[in-house]
């Protein structure tokens, strides 16, 4: 029997001590960068937003100008309505205020939950505030085509949440300022979701998973990048495959890896998936895990999850999806105790794995 495992060299490089952090940094000379803002709020902590300028490069751009130069510092999240948004950046902080000038409407990417997006009054160009954004609790498809996403919350979703829980008056404005002590910008490489926008008309597909202990993780399914892979992995946990499987392998800074029916890296349906290698190991990305063979074909139901960017991987095996909310439990998952193969002292139980399709 054979494990499904990556490559000796990697675990040369993890051994190395070679560490990770967010946002991720360039991996070489020719990456392309992207705009990050990391958002500082007084009592909460910090919300890292990845922007998208080749979605919204001009609103992207006076966003970042305005961060840049401490526009946003001090001004607070003035309007808070649970299951819908946290909206913030006006400096009269009533929903009125702002640089006297709007930005011209980029609607292109959808409002799934953790987007951030411009707020605007009613203008038939649909142009944006000049400063004023909001960020969505959930997936809000009602507001696609009228508002312009012009980035993604990769980090401090549980903060976003907790401020949304915040005791509020008739109008939803905080009884407490919710201060934004500071945003900050930095530079860093894009994920796939900024490095091959998507228009809203686009059917989207997720997997949910309940891990037992941890909480939910929830991925974007890619079945355009790779669509036989996708389609084996939608089937088998459409018929319960993976409920009640672990997370048999934890390598920390480097990959958590399950979907094992054995539990040790050696089982799973007695066939491969064509590899459809396309995209990048990005932190957070899903891919599939496969034994040395010259086609790279993917194993029939195993998958690991990237804690970091792993370049090393790259061409190599088939990456499938990625992680949109839950990366904290990711995190989590990686640091429990484990023994000299990799394999949790306590099994991390994956509870249920569902599949959801958004139709435009």
């Amino acid at each position: 029997m054979q494990k499904f495992i990556m490559a000796c060299a990697v675990f040369t490089a993890i051994a190395a001590g070679v560490v990770f952090a967010l946002p991720p940094t360039s991996e070489g000379a020719n990456a392309k960068m992207v705009p990050w803002l990391t958002i500082q709020v007084k009592d909460y902590g910090k919300i890292v937003v990845e922007l998208f300028p080749d979605s919204a490069p001009k609103n992207v751009a006076n966003v970042e100008s305005l961060a840049r130069k401490g526009f946003y510092n001090g001004l607070t999240f003035h309007r808070l309505v649970p299951g819908f948004v946290i909206q913030g950046g006006d400096p009269k902080g009533d929903g009125t205020g702002g640089p006297d000038y709007t930005v011209p409407a980029e609607i292109r990417m959808p409002h799934v939950r953790g987007a951030f997006a411009m707020a605007r009054t009613n203008n038939p160009a649909k142009a944006n505030s000049s400063c004023q954004f909001y960020i969505c609790l959930q997936a809000l498809q009602q507001l696609d085509g009228n508002y312009t996403v012009i980035g993604q919350t990769r980090k401090g979703m549980d903060v976003v949440d907790s401020i949304a829980k915040a005791p509020r008056d008739g109008n939803d404005k905080p009884l407490k300022p919710v201060v934004i002590e500071k945003i900050t910008v930095d530079m860093g490489e894009p994920t796939w979701e900024s490095a091959t926008p998507h228009p809203t008309t686009r059917e989207r597909h997720f997997m949910n998973i309940e891990f037992r202990d941890f909480g939910k993780v929830k991925i974007e399914l890619f079945p355009n990048d790779a669509p036989k892979n996708v389609a084996n992995v939608e089937s088998l946990a459409r018929k319960g495959f993976y409920d009640g499987l672990t997370i048999h392998r934890v390598v920390p800074g480097f990959v958590i890896q399950g979907g094992d029916p054995k539990g040790d890296g050696t089982g799973g349906p007695d066939y491969n998936v064509p590899a459809e290698i396309k995209l990048k190991h990005i932190r957070g990305a899903v891919a599939m895990a496969r034994t040395e063979n010259p086609e790279m074909a993917s194993s029939s139901c195993q998958f690991y999850i990237c804690l970091a960017p792993l370049t090393m991987l790259d061409g190599k095996y088939t990456v499938i999806g990625q992680v949109l909310d839950g990366m904290d439990a990711v995190d989590r998952i990686a640091m429990v105790s484990r023994d000299d193969n990799d394999k949790p002292d306590k099994p991390i139980v994956m509870t249920k794995v569902t599949i959801e399709v958004n139709k435009p």
